[in-house]
């Protein structure tokens, strides 16, 4: 017999794959984001990590969330999995659809951790992770956080309340949302995906 975790990792793994998959397939969105992002800072005011998460929308949360539940009909209650890490690769080799740079120079990445994919109680599902940086960044100059799938297959926007937070020692430090102007037939204008965050 197959076990329910078993069962869930692999729902888990399709939901990783299907979701990559349409950044290739498609050339307008077909699987809308809405981001949230928390950029840690260490007690040296440097920034070290971002914390992202997504909400898929209802849509494509539905398509999965009978892979995430094990075909459960018990919706009451929260339910969080661990995303098993080959589920993870195909993130990796596309960057996280996350682009950080402090001036000119572009952050790279560590192998992220904390992940963990949520259900909850309206069968929305959320993609949690942590990114933690090759090394910690001082913001001498503005950090710029760009959330965005270049193929246009998945449609990343940022919440509107509080799509950004700091965590650690920020004192001194704010961030902005960078309206676009870009305009976008399949949804009138292009959803804000970048943060600048500037430390004084």
């Amino acid at each position: 017999m197959i076990s329910a975790n078993f069962r869930r990792s692999i729902g888990i793994s399709v939901i990783f794959c299907s979701f990559l998959a349409t950044t290739i397939l498609f050339a307008s969105p077909k699987i809308w984001v809405a981001v949230r992002s928390e950029v840690i800072f260490d007690g040296d005011r440097r920034a070290i990590a971002v914390r992202h998460v997504w909400e898929f929308d209802e849509f494509y949360s539905s398509t999965v969330t009978g892979l995430l539940s094990g075909n459960s009909d018990d919706t009451r209650d929260l339910q969080i999995q661990a995303a098993p890490p080959e589920a993870l690769k195909g993130l990796a080799r596309r960057e996280f659809f996350t682009l950080i740079r402090v001036g000119e120079k572009r952050l790279s990445f560590k192998s992220p951790h904390d992940v963990e994919i949520e259900k909850d109680i309206k069968n929305i599902i959320r993609l949690r992770f942590t990114l933690p940086f090759e090394a910690p960044a001082v913001l001498d100059r503005p950090l710029l956080l760009d959330i965005r799938d270049p193929d246009h297959g998945i449609a990343f926007g940022l919440e509107k309340a509080n799509p950004v937070t700091m965590t650690g020692n920020h004192t001194g430090c704010s961030a902005q949302v960078i309206e676009p102007e870009t305009f976008i037939a399949a949804y009138s204008k292009q959803p804000p995906t970048s943060v600048m965050v500037t430390c004084r």
